[in-house]
């Protein structure tokens, strides 16, 4: 979320913008062409199989899709930063449940590249990450579910050269609530999270990151949504400045097992990033293994 990305000493060309753009294109046709193939593969009418999408917000729900699901998360952000340009990402992130209380995830922001008049010009793939995500507690009509993550980011094959090689780690404590039944009009979703960043944790010039954030979302007829966010991150210098903001969208859910999303984001600090806009979609592709 933060403004200044490691920063790389190459441009983007307009030919592999173009080919970003294209290739975008194409998996957004691909995807919609795929969903009669989903709703076979899954059962004709889902089930009880949703997504839970941890994008675009920051915040991600405590609760599971059912062992065997791939889940999949795909998105495009262009932060707006000084003086007049962007600097865009490609966010992907990859979850397959294991067991009804584990998950594995990969993931990370793709390409990192500037357009405008920015400070500096970037054009790198960002690190990767892995993680590990353990469901505690299921929601009652009283309690919320409670789960717990861990992550490593790996450095990628075309990382910045502007920050040592090192490693980071992240640690996410959730809670989560449904008010009415999930997906129908009128329904309410709320996400408490809430941990730490520890970056460049090998190396000397570590340096420890706080975070916070609570997202509101609530379903409207003709399978619509809104959504809101806060959050704030605390000051880690210059690999991760301090962040906060108000965060604004809305969802379109075809099925219980895509979700388009598509809003905005603005940023407290306008030293670090002054607003977000973003589009992304979350789908279950299949089920490898279960009822």
């Amino acid at each position: 979320m933060d403004g200044s990305p490691h920063a790389h000493p190459r441009s983007p060309s307009g030919s592999r913008t173009r080919e970003f753009r294209r290739g975008w294109r194409c998996a957004a046709i691909a995807l919609v062409l795929s969903q009669g193939a989903t709703r076979a593969a899954l059962g004709g009418e889902d089930g009880d199989m949703r997504v839970l999408p941890c994008r675009p917000t920051i915040s991600c729900s405590a609760d599971l899709v059912p062992p065997g699901a791939l889940e999949i998360e795909a998105g495009y952000g262009a932060r707006f930063v000084r003086y007049r340009g962007f600097i865009h990402s490609e966010p992907v992130l990859v979850k397959l449940t294991l067991l009804s209380w584990l998950q594995v995830q990969a993931g990370g922001n793709g390409l990192l590249f500037t357009t405008g008049d920015v400070s500096r010009s970037l054009y790198y793939f960002d690190d990767f990450t892995f993680a590990l995500k353990a469901h505690f507690v299921d929601q009652s009509s009283m309690r919320p579910s409670v789960a717990a993550s861990a992550a490593v980011n790996v450095p990628s094959f075309d990382r910045s050269d502007a920050f040592p090689f090192a490693y980071d780690g992240s640690f996410w404590a959730y809670a989560s609530k449904d008010f009415g039944a999930p997906g129908e009009a009128g329904s309410i979703h709320l996400d408490l999270n809430g941990g730490v960043n520890v970056w460049q944790f090998d190396i000397a010039q570590r340096s420890v990151q706080a975070f916070g954030t609570l997202a509101w979302s609530m379903a409207l007829p003709l399978h619509l949504g809104v959504m809101t966010e806060v959050y704030g991150f605390t000051d880690a210098g210059r690999i991760a400045p301090k962040d906060s903001g108000l965060l604004m969208g809305l969802s379109y859910s075809p099925t219980p097992t895509i979700m388009f999303d598509l809003g905005g984001d603005v940023s407290v600090f306008p030293s670090t990033r002054r607003f977000t806009l973003f589009a992304g979609v979350t789908f279950i592709p299949f089920r490898l293994w279960g009822p």
